[in-house]
Order: C-alpha cells, then structure tokens, then sequence
C-alpha cells in the first residue's frame, strides 16, 4: 500500500495523534519487556509480548482505515503509514534474536539495513518500501500429506 501510494517513501510526522502515540509507546516499552525475558531466558513470554504489539498493529490499522482515508485526506493516510512503518521497524529488531531472517527481510522490505543495528528502540525517519518478498514459504496440504506419509 505504501509502495503503490507513496512511492517517494513517507516521513514520520511531526505532529502525532493520541492513538499513534499510544501504539509508539508499546512500541517502546516492548523493547524492555522483551529484553527482560530474553535475559531471564523467558522466551515464550518475550514473543507473546511481541505478538501483543503485533495484535496492536493490526487493530491500529484496521481502525485507521487507510485504504478509505487515501481517498480524503493523503497527508493523515501517510501519517498512520509512517507510524505503522516505524513499528514495522522495531518489530524487525524485536524478533532478530527468535528470526533472524524474517528480521532481515522485515528491514529489507522498508529499505533499511538490520545489519549492526543495537537492541533499542529505533529513532523515527522516512520510510521507503523496498522489495517485498514473502516471509514465510505457503504450505501447501500436498506437501503436508506427503510429509506425514512419510512418519508412516
């Protein structure tokens, strides 16, 4: 949606509304709740806790709506997209340590290098969707049937 609406890429906003900022603080604070289960080797708590700014995300855009706001008001769409982008980018620091290469093709996606990146929280630029390519390959119920024909 980004690509096809903002091919130039979109820059974060100056100006954020109540609901972006709430969804940028759990953005934020996932970080250390992450963090503290991954030291504490907690891991299934630290990707609920991923799962729950994921969920966010999801409720965030749906609510936003922006495939009817780009229709009446482009500067708010691209606002909500810049937003969304940014968590997009933290959810890619976020998961490194459990995948390390859907992290890579997270940040390849929105044009941005995970490469030396710190575990924090990442300063807010403009985004540009790049290639997107599939994380994860589809399964398909023939190759499902042939893997359990296989255990016998």
């Amino acid at each position: 949606f980004i690509k096809v609406n903002f091919p130039e890429g979109i820059d974060f906003p100056k100006d954020i509304d109540g609901e972006s900022a709430e969804f940028l603080q759990l953005a934020e604070e996932t970080f250390s709740k992450v963090g503290d289960a991954i030291e504490s080797g907690r891991f299934r708590e630290g990707l609920k806790e991923i799962l729950k700014l994921v969920e966010h995300g999801n409720r965030y855009i749906n609510d936003a709506a922006p495939w009817i706001t780009i229709k009446t008001d482009k500067v708010k769409t691209a606002n909500t997209l810049a937003v969304a982008g940014h968590v997009i980018k933290s959810l890619a620091i976020l998961v490194r340590p459990f995948l390390p290469r859907t992290a890579e093709k997270i940040s390849n996606s929105i044009g941005w290098k995970i490469d030396n990146v710190q575990w924090s929280y990442p300063s807010p630029g403009n985004i540009v969707v790049g290639e997107i390519t599939p994380l994860y390959k589809r399964i398909e119920e023939k190759d499902v049937e042939r893997q359990i024909a296989k255990l016998g």
